[in-house]
């Protein structure tokens, strides 16, 4: 096949794309069980003052006996 052939041929190829949005994805979670249920986490937002929440949040429920992971942004985007 020479380039030519190839490059007709992938270009007449249909290509699909997702439906994207809220309905497709509550389907898909459905398929699978609700998988996002059995999470329990925690997510702060905003503008100012996140590091110093999430700090705290995790040291009460640390003290509290609860299992905590801290994933602080700041270092990924250091890195």
């Amino acid at each position: 096949m020479e380039y030519q052939e190839a490059a007709s041929l992938l270009s007449s190829l249909q290509t699909r794309r997702p439906k994207l949005g809220i309905d497709t994805t509550s389907k898909m979670l459905a398929q699978y069980g609700h998988p996002e249920e059995d999470i329990n986490c925690i997510q702060i937002a905003g503008s100012n003052g996140k590091g110093s929440t999430a700090t705290m949040i995790e040291r009460i429920l640390r003290e509290a006996g609860f299992s905590v992971g801290l994933l602080p942004l700041q270092h990924w985007m250091d890195s």
